[in-house]
């Protein structure tokens, strides 16, 4: 597919943001209603959505009518065409990336040459080290959510910048009964089940995929859910249990999205406890964390029983996120590290 486009792009609409992101993400909807309320005028592509042709050749692969491998690479090939086409469309003043892992150095190129700012504010850094390595510089502005992966590709002469993602602004003006004594939310790892075994007798539930239903949790587990349906779990929770993932050997420099999100919704929160958490919140004040499983269990039991404390530690984690971390805050940062490099 060939794309014309105009020899200049000067004619770029100076509050005009491309938003690249997926339906399914915990940040579309926050940071699309984020950017509004600093006055962008907000467009969004979502990089996983097939089209009509892309439904095609994935199903042709499922039917093996082609390999998946030649499948998935021709969806790819199609998104990037689609983008492309649609910033040539647009002609947005800065094409805003959350991870889009699928979208290529090549893309973003094509991208730069139009005259467009491009920004990728990516998540999970270490586990897509290999990826992260070869198309951070390719950006105007790559902007790691974790310290660790922004002082990794720095040592490597990459430049990007650090910057921690934040909460949605939630409306929690209708109460919702708290129905679960304690919830997770997300991915099964073998740490985690070790340290959840011993949550099972006091009413632990579990949501994710399918290999939870494959553990030995695999009876107070159910299926993954939608964010909005995981939103709900968290309000209706006397207590969210966050396990980073990892190991106790690595101490992460970052903090993760069920942390900033479950705080937000103004609900306790028992979470692992690591070096970095205490650069950004009062631990013991605003939240509680644990060492271990003995640790983790004892504490859950606590907070189980003492109503009144744990309800005090929430709201005071929520008035920090007010305060601190909410989506609309943190861009208004990403934004100055933008204007101010750019000048």
């Amino acid at each position: 597919m060939m794309h014309t486009f105009p020899k200049s792009m000067k004619h770029l609409h100076p509050k005009q943001i491309l938003f690249v992101t997926t339906d399914y993400s915990y940040f579309t909807s926050p940071v699309t209603s984020a950017l509004q309320k600093l006055g962008f005028e907000v467009t969004v592509f979502d990089y996983y959505k097939p089209n009509f042709l892309s439904r095609f050749i994935g199903l042709a692969g499922t039917l093996g009518l082609a390999s998946p491998k030649s499948a998935g690479h021709k969806v790819a090939r199609l998104m990037n065409q689609a983008l492309i086409h649609l910033v040539s469309k647009l002609k947005p003043k800065y094409l805003l990336v959350i991870k889009g892992e699928t979208i290529t150095p090549k893309t973003i190129d094509t991208i730069n040459n139009l005259e467009v700012t491009t920004i990728n504010w990516f998540g999970d850094g270490l586990f897509y080290w290999r990826w992260m390595k070869k198309t951070a510089s390719h950006y105007s502005f790559f902007i790691n959510n974790g310290l660790d992966s922004y002082k990794q590709l720095a040592k490597f002469g990459v430049k990007n910048y650090y910057l921690e993602y934040a909460a949605p602004h939630f409306d929690l003006k209708e109460k919702v009964k708290k129905i679960y004594p304690l919830t997770f939310v997300g991915q099964h790892t073998l740490r985690r089940e070790r340290y959840f075994k011993g949550l099972k007798d006091l009413g632990l539930k579990i949501w994710g995929y399918a290999q939870w239903q494959q553990s030995s949790l695999k009876d107070i587990a159910s299926g993954p859910v939608s964010v909005t349906e995981a939103h709900h779990i968290i309000r209706q929770s006397h207590i969210v249990v966050n396990l980073l993932t990892g190991t106790i050997k690595t101490q992460p420099e970052e903090i993760n999205i069920r942390t900033l999100e479950t705080l937000g919704l103004k609900t306790f929160l028992l979470v692992q406890d690591y070096p970095h958490l205490h650069r950004y919140f009062k631990v013991g004040q605003e939240l509680i964390t644990f060492k271990n499983p003995q640790d983790l269990r004892r504490k859950a039991l606590y907070y189980l029983k003492h109503n009144r404390e744990r309800e005090a530690i929430a709201a005071a984690g929520y008035r920090r996120i007010l305060r601190d971390h909410t989506f609309a805050k943190r861009l208004k940062d990403l934004f100055k590290i933008v204007n101010r490099k750019s000048k």
